[in-house]
């Protein structure tokens, strides 16, 4: 079977968009992601990303007015290999939803399954926080128990943070050696002057 995603997931905009016509809910965007046979993903504001997909996630954004003020609300829908559309699942164990964690501007992106959160991330997603979620998703479907799902979720994350520390150790060196660097500048400039008083 032949899926043309791109008009699959246009359709599911345009559905998605029909049922936000109140005052107080604005349609704002979707986010396309396309997943390949080798389980890639390209992350695009455009459905054009979905030409060669083989199965794909669509995160739609609305505004909601709470009140006063405006807040971003997603649904999020995936689309499988044979053209079935799932709202916050991605299979009959997982799901990937969004849920609002302590006010209405706290929203996160989760993977969950067997009454557990496996990852979560903060909005707005990035193309890296997709991959991450798709890569875990992945490795957590060959898991045969909770207990093995449990241990590749645990690594996964200390990962994820030992890549954190990683980049932010190469922040500090790199901020340490531009202060190196401007140290000497100016100790050469303190030089040049102490030369010149010298001089007079």
């Amino acid at each position: 079977m032949n899926i043309d995603f791109v008009e699959l997931g246009t359709y599911c905009q345009t559905e998605y968009r029909k049922t936000l016509d109140s005052l107080k809910d604005k349609y704002r965007k979707t986010l396309f992601v396309a997943i390949m046979d080798d389980n890639s993903i390209s992350v695009s504001a455009t459905p054009h990303i979905l030409s060669n997909a083989k199965k794909c996630i669509l995160i739609h954004e609305r505004l909601s007015l709470a009140i006063s003020n405006w807040y971003s609300w997603y649904v999020v829908q995936f689309i499988n290999e044979n053209g079935e559309v799932l709202v916050g699942r991605l299979d009959n164990d997982f799901e990937l939803c969004t849920v609002a964690c302590g006010g209405y501007d706290n929203q996160w992106l989760e993977l969950r399954a067997d009454h557990r959160t496996y990852y979560s991330c903060k909005a707005p997603w990035k193309e890296n926080d997709i991959k991450s979620i798709w890569d875990l998703y992945v490795r957590l479907k060959q898991a045969t128990t909770e207990c093995e799902r449990n241990l590749i979720a645990s690594l996964f994350k200390k990962d994820q943070t030992i890549l954190e520390l990683e980049k932010a150790n190469q922040n500090f060196e790199y901020k340490t050696q531009l202060l190196e660097n401007e140290k000497k500048l100016y100790k050469g400039i303190l030089d040049d002057i102490k030369n010149l008083l010298e001089q007079k």
